[in-house]
């Protein structure tokens, strides 16, 4: 008596070869049911993290911004001091006695008023105003006059270390904002890069999908699917009627073998 046990390899043998079978028409495969889809989900991640990156990017570039203009706005106002006691220089050489000493300090300053002019523009009425009242004051004989123009000078010197220390404070920040705008920004060069590879993807699944339609939709491609189907009806007929047949003849006593031959023959059988 012949195992049962030999039916099982020849009943796998079958079940792989029908679904070998399956391979052959492009439509029908089981393998399609595998097949990556187009990157949607990965799109519109990458996507999420473009807008990050450049969010980032953009906080990193305004945080720069902000320090390059703290220190820019520091130093214009270093030099409107500067500017200012020019002012006063002028001020005071035009009461002095004009011999060629004073004549070309005063050619002097007046060439570096100009020059601060043309760097940040005139000096201010207001600020004028200001320092012709402490050069009147500094002149005086009175010694309250004297006092009061020598506490604004000194008024002016504290403002000038202040302004002096928040400019360095700000041009300390700048190497730090730039390095992490640079980060943020290649950050943000390759989210989209990401996102461009990831359209690119979709793009090129929609363009196929595209032409498996129309190739699909063809007469050509409906005779091709037509050949198919007689082929494998073909080869299912060769194993109702000829193989499986021969495979319960060699195991008679297999119950779900012969069982499976009878249905398998009663179905692909004609009855009258």
């Amino acid at each position: 008596m012949k195992s049962q046990r030999g039916a099982i390899p020849v009943l796998v043998l079958y079940a792989v070869a029908a679904l070998a079978a399956t391979q052959l028409v492009p439509n029908w495969r089981l393998s399609n049911l595998f097949q990556k889809g187009p990157p949607t989900k990965e799109l519109v991640a990458a996507q999420a993290d473009l807008e990050r990156a450049k969010a980032e990017a953009a906080t990193a570039q305004a945080a720069l911004a902000a320090a390059t203009a703290e220190r820019d706005s520091r130093m214009k106002q270093q030099v409107a001091s500067g500017q200012q006691m020019v002012a006063g220089v002028q001020a005071a050489l035009s009461r002095a006695p004009q011999g060629p000493e004073v004549k070309l300090a005063a050619g002097l300053a007046g060439r570096a008023s100009l020059a601060l002019s043309s760097a940040i523009g005139d000096l201010p009425a207001d600020k004028q105003a200001e320092i012709q009242v402490i050069v009147e004051q500094a002149l005086s004989s009175k010694q309250a006059e004297i006092d009061a123009a020598n506490a604004a000078l000194i008024k002016k010197d504290v403002e000038l270390a202040q302004t002096t220390a928040a400019r360095a404070a700000a041009e300390a920040k700048i190497p730090a904002l730039e390095a992490d705008r640079d980060a943020a920004t290649a950050r943000a060069a390759i989210a989209q890069a990401s996102v461009t590879e990831k359209t690119g993807q979709i793009v090129k699944y929609a363009e196929a999908a595209a032409r498996d339609k129309s190739e699909n939709g063809s007469l050509g491609a409906l005779v091709r699917k037509l050949g198919w189907v007689i082929v494998i009806a073909g080869l299912l007929y060769l194993l109702a009627h000829f193989l499986l047949p021969s495979i319960a003849q060699e195991f008679p006593n297999v119950g779900a073998l012969q069982t499976l031959n009878k249905t398998v023959k009663s179905l692909t059988s004609a009855h009258v």
